[in-house]
């Protein structure tokens, strides 16, 4: 049964790439405009250029690093700000308004606003971590008010707030949240970073490759052929995090 399930889902992937492929095979022909709807057998062939090219490695390995260090970030502080908000309703009162907004306000307004007060060169880390931080602060405070509280009893000392309970407690017992904050941090971290990183011209990034192509005469193939290895990096990044997660 399980075989079955898994050649099913293999088909049906199959099915849905041919299609995608016959859809823009079919722009191509009918719009006449090779523009806006280059031929797909070029950006197949012009995707396979970009990765035989050690720059293009380079480019993924510096964009992959930069979302390591965001996520590394992101948690750190989602983790510190959940536990203060926990363990004091002050503080929470204090922090969740800035959970709110980071939360709302559009991802390219902070973009800009990073650029003109930060510069361009790490505006790109700075966003990604303010859009990941909610994430993570949310889900580990949730995860927190789930704990048994009869397991919390057990271990305290003198007071409400201890680093004991809160590494022998709270973080053991929110580990399956804090898996799956990281797996949907990932996939929109991803997203966050390259157009950060294209909206800032951060050199040495896959941001940046796109921004190339759109600068030299808007080369149309090579923003596809970029974009369908985006689309093939964030689908495999996002599935390996699943199945690391399963697998623990």
């Amino acid at each position: 049964m399980k075989i079955s399930t898994n050649y099913k889902k293999i088909i049906g992937i199959i099915i849905s790439i041919l299609l995608i492929y016959l859809l823009f095979l079919f722009l191509y022909l009918t719009k006449n405009n090779s523009l806006a709807f280059p031929n797909p057998n070029n950006i197949i062939k012009e995707a396979g250029l970009l990765l035989i090219k050690k720059e293009t490695y380079i480019s993924i390995s510096l964009s992959i690093l930069r979302l390591l260090l965001c996520l590394l970030i992101s948690f750190v502080l989602g983790l510190v700000l959940a536990s203060l908000s926990f363990f004091s309703e002050l503080i929470k009162n204090i922090i969740n308004p800035y959970i709110l907004i980071f939360r709302s306000v559009p991802v390219v307004s902070l973009i800009i606003l990073f650029i003109i007060l930060f510069g361009n060169k790490e505006a790109c880390l700075f966003i990604t971590c303010l859009m990941l931080v909610p994430i993570f602060y949310e889900n580990i405070y949730q995860s927190f008010l789930n704990i048994d509280p009869n397991i919390v009893r057990a271990y305290k000392i003198d007071s409400n707030f201890n680093l004991k309970i809160l590494f022998k407690i709270y973080i053991p017992e929110s580990i399956k949240d804090i898996k799956t904050s990281f797996i949907e941090c990932v996939g929109l971290g991803f997203k966050v970073l390259v157009m950060s990183e294209y909206l800032s011209g951060k050199t040495n990034s896959l941001g940046y490759s796109i921004l190339e192509a759109y600068q030299n005469n808007i080369d149309m193939v090579y923003i596809y052929s970029w974009t369908l290895i985006l689309v093939i990096l964030s689908v495999s990044i996002t599935k390996l995090c699943n199945l690391i997660k399963n697998k623990s």
